[in-house]
């Protein structure tokens, strides 16, 4: 059996793993080598993630009752703000890489700026702040952030990461109290989603930041099939814009271990 069919074994046990079935499920004797397999690099995700099989799938219901699209955005955000504290360390348990991923791609853009603070940045549905730790970590301070969901921006303020924060939506024709082109790069990880920022909140980003500056839209790769506001929308909205001289596309990145069993984009565009 090929190494693209382990995987998607593999991955399929995974996910059932989280509705507790892993143990109960008949394994055909054709895939016994190749299931011993994921077994292995399953319990090696386990290890590095410090979880127990119970904590992931405790973990993933969490992140399950989030992306509820029957929940609606401001259910949904109250949820959020309600799991603040410990949201944290739920997305280092589960590997999350989205926010270094978005840090790298600006800190690739600003190398050759002397003075870091002069690099003002905009973390758009910021959380509880790991894009900003990230950042603060490689010497730029100048962030503000923005976020729905109050009891993650009270968990950010006691970190002492942002020079500005405001609890607003983005979207839906709602502009944010902040002048246009005010900031030089502009990051949202993972807020675009279910009960998240809808497509329009692109033309937000734009309109805030400089023109020659940079905007670095992290999500996962589901979103695009799985969600009827990205599906056939979010993609041609980003080409219809670059054909509109609006931004141009400098980057992109495949993450195959947003999270766990996740695979990510990185789209980093330049305002023009």
């Amino acid at each position: 059996m090929n190494r693209s069919r382990t995987l998607e074994i593999f991955h399929s046990l995974l996910r059932r793993s989280s509705r507790s079935e892993f143990m109960q499920t008949p394994t055909p004797t054709d895939i016994t080598f190749d299931l011993s397999i994921c077994l292995l690099y399953r319990r090696k995700l386990l290890n590095q993630s410090n979880m127990s099989a119970d904590d992931m799938s405790n973990t993933k219901h969490i992140f399950d009752t989030f992306l509820d699209p029957g929940m609606g955005m401001e259910k949904s955000v109250n949820t959020y703000g309600a799991w603040a504290k410990q949201y944290n360390k739920m997305l280092t348990d589960h590997a999350y890489s989205g926010p270094r991923a978005a840090a790298d791609s600006i800190v690739k853009r600003f190398q050759s700026v002397a003075d870091k603070d002069q690099v003002r940045i905009m973390d758009m549905g910021c959380g509880t702040g790991l894009v900003a730790e990230d950042l603060k970590s490689r010497g730029y301070h100048n962030i503000d952030g923005v976020d729905p969901a109050q009891g993650m921006l009270e968990v950010a303020r006691e970190k002492g990461l942002y020079r500005n924060m405001w609890c607003a939506y983005v979207g839906t024709g709602k502009q944010l109290p902040i002048e246009d082109s005010t900031y030089d790069a502009l990051s949202i990880v993972g807020s675009m989603g279910a009960n998240m920022m809808p497509c329009d909140g692109i033309y937000e980003m734009i309109r805030l930041v400089k023109p020659g500056g940079y905007i670095v839209n992290v999500f996962r790769e589901e979103i695009l099939t799985i969600d009827e506001e990205y599906r056939g929308r979010l993609i041609p909205l980003m080409k219809r814009l670059e054909e509109e001289g609006k931004w141009k596309q400098v980057e992109f990145t495949r993450l195959e271990q947003y999270l766990v069993d996740k695979v990510g984009y990185v789209f980093t565009h330049q305002v023009l």
